[in-house]
């Protein structure tokens, strides 16, 4: 072998190992992790400046258990899928069954949440959807429940801006019905003064599950084993069943959040959508 090859070999050779080196001595970011958070109560809310929540609570969790800064934007809902579409943030928690798997990548499960239709206290519970054929049924605006509600055509969708605001429409007879996730309902009994009495649960139409997703452009994907180890930590320890565990009956709602509340939180920031 050529002296003028053996040269090529061995500096080829360096150069290889000199780059593998460089890739990975390259440190790792610590920019925060940025998450959109839905503004639909209990989910996310602005209170005093502060961002709350009981997906506030779950971030909060995961930030502790990762050790990671998170910065977290208030949007919402349908602002929140488009941000982690577009990859303008890094993670959103989203309904499973709206996600586009294409453009996202799923985590982890957080919860459940069952979907359930409300009416004024007095109305018999109904054995299905079809019984509210030319009923005037409010919905929170942008969001889905399912195609058994979705696709449905004998009855009319009012889409409403907060549940507070369809509770108050339900008692006053502008609507005859109101759709939504049975935790933004106890909420919003509980903060707007309303009685459970006044209302009664009419039907459950689906369950679906609220999971961890992070966007495909992300540049934060390396962190994906990460986060999903946190999230299956969380439900072990039983963290995940403190901040949504103890919302099962109308009168359990009390405040925003769960009574999880570490008395060290990691670093977290609040910021505006842009």
């Amino acid at each position: 072998m050529s002296c003028r090859l053996l040269t090529f070999k061995a500096t080829f050779t360096l150069c290889l190992l000199l780059t593998t080196a460089a890739l990975h001595s390259q440190p790792v970011s610590t920019a925060p992790v940025i998450f959109a958070n839905s503004l639909i109560k209990p989910w996310g809310m602005e209170v005093n400046g502060s961002a709350q929540g009981l997906l506030i609570d779950v971030q909060y969790a995961l930030s502790l258990e990762t050790g990671l800064e998170h910065q977290v934007q208030l949007q919402p809902y349908g602002r929140v899928i488009h941000s982690i579409y577009a990859g303008d943030v890094d993670m959103a928690a989203l309904f499973d069954a709206q996600t586009d798997l294409s453009r996202v990548i799923k985590i982890a499960a957080i919860a459940e949440s069952p979907v359930i239709i409300v009416g004024r206290s007095g109305m018999q519970p109904l054995t299905s959807i079809d019984e509210l054929s030319g009923k005037l049924v409010g919905h929170m605006r942008g969001s889905k429940y399912g195609p058994i509600f979705d696709d449905a055509t004998h009855f009319r969708k009012i889409p409403i801006n907060t549940m507070q605001q369809a509770l108050a429409m339900l008692i006053r007879g502008r609507i005859d019905a109101m759709t939504g996730v049975d935790l933004t309902f106890y909420w919003a009994i509980q903060q707007k003064r309303f009685s459970p009495t006044n209302f009664t649960p009419l039907l459950e139409i689906s369950r679906p599950t609220v999971s961890l997703y992070m966007s495909k452009k992300s540049s934060r994907l390396e962190l994906i084993p990460t986060y999903r180890a946190a999230m299956q930590k969380l439900h072990r320890s039983g963290v995940i069943d403190e901040i949504f565990g103890h919302n099962t009956q109308w009168q359990q709602m009390d405040g925003w959040s769960a009574p999880w509340s570490p008395s060290t939180r990691a670093p977290i920031q609040k910021a505006s959508a842009p």
